[in-house]
């Protein structure tokens, strides 16, 4: 994500898996635009405790002649079961927040 300093993040697609064998991800929310950081830290948050990050994916694209990145970020777990181990901790979130969007001033 140190990248987004050059090229800014666009889209965030967050996914949802039960089981880490599964090809097969349901998408659970997706964050553009002015509020987009804001959003993605609070729902981050609030899946703290019932989920953890499984794979976090990025590529460069094109929109309205712009280089940009979209992120996929996958996250293991269920609403219904508290996890013993996460790594959606304060640390995570902090570098979460470093990412640029893009319509943030560098």
């Amino acid at each position: 994500m140190s990248s987004s300093k050059l090229i800014p993040v666009f889209e965030v697609d967050v996914h949802s898996q039960t089981n880490y064998r599964e090809d097969y991800s349901a998408l659970m929310e997706m964050f553009r635009g002015g509020s987009a950081k804001d959003d993605l830290l609070a729902f981050l948050m609030d899946k703290s405790l019932t989920h953890r990050i499984l794979n976090m994916r990025g590529w460069i694209c094109t929109v309205y002649s712009n280089l940009v990145m979209k992120v996929h970020i996958y996250l293991l777990g269920s609403d219904e079961k508290f996890l013993e181990y996460t790594n959606l901790d304060s640390e995570m979130l902090d570098l979460l927040g470093k990412v640029r969007f893009v319509d943030e001033d560098i």
